[in-house]
């Protein structure tokens, strides 16, 4: 799938639905694609990336120490899973609203605790975010999450998934979001329907997705291996209080 075979991309490439090519022209797919193995040697951008990414993501309870890969020793479990996942959420969270690119490989073997510091060596994936794609989807989550109605439906309507905005709510979890198990197959199956449904509505989606269902699915992985809920609400509220 997308013929990523480079490193740790390769890999990743399997968090993404198949039904994409279906709801994206295949050039900009392929585009898309080609933008995201470039974006492993580009060193100098990366340090950039790395740069703000360090302005943006510490803060307590747990501070993220970005560290060179070659430091990173196997993940160690001196903290609590609870900790540690909601502290992987809000550097999810801290990226797409505090960033216009993005690391993409939050996967749980490129973190490690360092005392009281959760130390992350993120490898050389990136995104830079096209401007109405990333407004896009920081109105969906803003609208979900300050339960706001009308920012979250007019999000759906910009980014094309309106005939999905049922799934999208079920993919946030249902109650108040406090207290969510993340499953890895639960989350691939998510995205594919909310792809489908697009594809069936005749609706086409933004090559952006593809990134951040590289994100998202490193994402996934990594918190479903803690195995404990976790307060997603809770996570997004530290990073974009009201």
């Amino acid at each position: 799938m997308l013929g990523l075979s480079v490193g740790d991309l390769g890999r990743l490439k399997d968090f993404v639905s198949p039904s994409f090519f279906d709801v994206v022209p295949a050039r900009v797919l392929w585009s898309e694609a080609r933008r995201l193995v470039a974006s492993r040697r580009d060193s100098a951008g990366f340090s950039q990336v790395v740069e703000q990414l360090q302005a943006v993501v510490t803060g307590p309870p747990v501070e993220v120490e970005i560290v060179e890969p070659k430091a990173l020793a196997k993940l160690s479990g001196a903290q609590a899973p609870k900790l540690q996942g909601e502290t992987v959420l809000r550097l999810y969270f801290a990226q797409l609203f505090g960033l216009d690119r993005a690391a993409l490989d939050l996967r749980a073997a490129n973190f490690r605790w360092a005392g009281e510091h959760l130390q992350w060596a993120p490898p050389p994936l990136s995104v830079h975010w096209d401007k109405d794609f990333i407004l896009g989807i920081r109105d969906l989550y803003s609208g979900f999450y300050r339960d706001d109605d009308p920012l979250f439906q007019d999000a759906a309507r910009r980014l094309n998934l309106t005939p999905a905005v049922d799934l999208f709510v079920e993919h946030f979890g249902t109650g108040d979001q406090r207290s969510v198990t993340f499953e890895q197959d639960a989350f691939k199956d998510s995205f594919h329907s909310v792809f489908v449904r697009c594809r069936d509505a005749g609706q086409a989606l933004a090559p952006g997705f593809i990134s951040l269902g590289v994100m998202l699915g490193a994402l996934y992985e990594h918190l479903s291996t803690l195995g404990v809920p976790l307060d997603v609400r809770g996570a997004f509220e530290a990073v974009c209080p009201r």
